[in-house]
């Protein structure tokens, strides 16, 4: 079964207000990297989140037809990964009402949703993934970045072309279909330092005053956290 993979976000200003999504859609089959964005002048972050997804399904079905995929959908919006595996099922059988008798928010969207997934059941296996906002996955910042721009009444420059090329980190744990083993950084007197064992990590931080310290797995993530200690220069190797 061909693999796609779906990464959404979505941006807004007030909550109501200007707002923007943004959607890379990997398709390693035919060698695309694809990014999509959108705006809407009055909107909230809800809605944008899952016109991100909603966007990247209908594309991914303009290009592939009815051909069978298996599709991971990557957010770090709770509500969208929760509505679109769980709630949006009871949520029809009541006629867009919830469990505490209030009309479904943004029933609009969530109707759309479903009849591109019950359209296209028999041909799409579908696995809806949390991930948290900001936590390093270069894909999922880079989705923000265009949701921002374009709630911002900006224009980005949206890739589409060979996957090979794509400059943007887009691999997960998950998609890299391994388990990454951890190791530990610490930041001591201005120099980075990387242990393969917390014992190791602990021993060195317990030593130094004002010592930083973080578990990471992949190099996005030790980027993510470089970046957020401020580190500029080129890290030490030790």
């Amino acid at each position: 079964m061909r693999e796609i993979v779906l990464f959404g976000d979505g941006a807004c200003s007030g909550n109501p207000g200007p707002g923007g999504w943004g959607t890379i859609i990997i398709d390693p089959h035919e060698d695309i990297a694809l990014e999509l964005g959108g705006a809407e002048s009055q909107t909230t972050n809800n809605r944008m989140e899952i016109l991100a997804a909603l966007s990247g399904l209908q594309e991914v079905k303009r290009r592939i037809g009815s051909a069978f995929a298996h599709i991971s959908i990557y957010s770090d919006s709770k509500y969208l990964v929760d509505g679109a595996s769980q709630w949006i099922w009871g949520w029809q059988k009541r006629n867009w009402i919830t469990s505490t008798g209030e009309p479904v928010k943004n029933a609009d969207l969530w109707k759309t949703l479903l009849s591109v997934l019950e359209e296209n059941r028999t041909q799409w296996k579908l696995s809806w993934k949390y991930i948290e906002a900001h936590s390093g996955l270069e894909a999922n910042e880079r989705c923000d970045q265009i949701a921002v721009e374009c709630s911002k009444g900006g224009r980005p420059t949206l890739y589409c072309g060979s996957l090979a090329s794509y400059s943007v980190d887009w691999k997960t744990r998950e998609t890299d279909g391994r388990s990454a083993k951890p190791y530990y950084l610490s930041l001591i007197g201005g120099a980075v330092h990387r242990d393969e064992t917390w014992p190791q990590c602990q021993a060195r931080v317990q030593a130094s005053r004002g010592a930083k310290y973080k578990k990471v797995r992949s190099k996005t993530e030790e980027d993510f956290v470089l970046k957020q200690w401020g580190f500029i220069k080129s890290p030490s190797q030790t």
